[in-house]
């Protein structure tokens, strides 16, 4: 499993990619599809353009909007794997960022 200065430096390509926790859950439905031709780990919770560790504890209705991605918003449904990483967050806070491991799909996926 990634931990957080890894999820923080790590530079994002084809097959990693942060998001916050804010974005719109058909926002998220373009990297789910990319990475199931791919196989990619999306990090939720963490800022794409500062980095800035936010967590997912304190926003749990829009973490579940997000889990129903892969299933609602992708045709055919993509399996993805999610898993959790403990971190503080920008606020000193005990938090966790959501890791969506998305295998290579032997599916055309839209």
């Amino acid at each position: 499993m990634m931990t957080i200065q890894e999820i923080q430096t790590r530079k994002e390509d084809q097959t990693f990619d942060c998001k916050s926790i804010q974005i719109e859950p058909k926002a998220l439905e373009i990297p789910i599809v990319a990475f199931a031709n791919a196989d990619g780990v999306i990090a939720i919770g963490v800022s794409d353009k500062s980095r800035n560790v936010e967590g997912v504890n304190q926003h749990i209705e829009k973490l579940n909007e997000l889990l129903r991605v892969p299933f609602d918003f992708c045709n055919p449904s993509i399996s993805v794997t999610c898993s959790y990483v403990p971190c503080t967050d920008k606020d000193g806070n005990e938090n966790r960022i959501l890791l969506m491991q998305i295998p290579a799909s032997s599916s055309l996926h839209t």
